[in-house]
């Protein structure tokens, strides 16, 4: 199964934080603990910042805010 975004960032967050990519090796606990930190920097992000709207709406002129907050949502649903 390839792996969510969720699941790679939870991985490259352990590997920043540990220096050691090995997040199948760690406990539920641990892991659960990386997912939520990731979910937390999602939801974080979800509101579009200027230039993020600016980059969406130059390669997608109909660009609407609901369209990343829409990918976000389901980031954070997987």
């Amino acid at each position: 199964m390839t792996e969510t975004p969720l699941y790679r960032a939870a991985r490259a967050l352990m590997k920043s934080q540990s220096g050691v990519d090995d997040f199948d090796a760690l406990d539920d606990e641990m892991q659960k603990g990386l997912l939520d930190d990731v979910r937390a920097v999602l939801a974080a992000v979800r509101e579009p910042s200027e230039a993020m709207w600016d980059a969406g709406f130059e390669i997608y002129p109909k660009y609407q805010e609901e369209h990343w907050q829409a990918m976000i949502d389901a980031a954070l649903a997987e």
